[in-house]
């Protein structure tokens, strides 16, 4: 994790075990949803475990998936609760709940060793942020920033909110593509 900021901003850097099983789910029970994602990296064998009802996961995991992402985000507020939770509860998603209990340490081991698990080298975000205060004259405006790193195929920079962006550990990866999208991203929060 990394973070950075003033009493005004914040920005987070994270990788997020919530988004790593929900990925590793969708591809190991070979889920069609509709997420604008490639495929996890490295790739993830299909299977799906004897008392795993996958249709029914299919059914749940695009408004999990939506609480997933919501609720990574809000781990930038400090909540303790939320930094101890693994993923929002999905009470109301009996398979789903299921799924993520046998699917959990199958992501963790799957993943380990695949992310920088900080921002990468040449991603200063200090300094960007006070080089584009100095060129607008002015302190940034306050904001608060997540960038969440996930292990798929691929480059994917996908802003989902005002304070969230997904992105491919390959993209993070690629200095020169990252410092424009982290310019870009951070001209327009300042």
């Amino acid at each position: 994790m990394y973070v950075a900021g003033s009493e005004s901003w914040r920005f987070t850097w994270v990788d997020d075990l919530a988004v790593d099983v929900a990925l590793y789910l969708r591809d190991a029970l070979a889920l069609s949803i509709d997420d604008d994602l490639p495929a996890v990296d490295p790739p993830v064998p299909v299977s799906v475990p004897e008392g795993v009802d996958r249709a029914a996961v299919q059914r749940e995991w695009p408004g999990w998936w939506t609480d997933v992402l919501a609720f990574v985000a809000a781990r930038g507020e400090r909540d303790p609760r939320k930094r101890r939770a693994l993923t929002p509860v999905p009470t109301e998603r009996a398979a789903l709940m299921h799924a993520v209990e046998v699917f959990t340490e199958p992501a963790a081991k799957h993943l380990r060793g695949h992310r920088m698990n900080h921002l990468p080298r040449g991603a200063n975000v200090g300094p960007v942020v006070r080089e584009l205060e100095a060129s607008f004259g002015r302190k940034a405006r306050p904001f608060t920033m997540t960038v969440t790193e996930v292990s798929v195929a691929g480059l994917v920079w996908q802003r989902l909110a005002d304070n969230h962006v997904l992105v491919s550990a390959r993209f993070a990866r690629d200095t020169d593509a990252l410092d424009v999208a982290l310019r870009g991203l951070l001209g327009e929060l300042v």
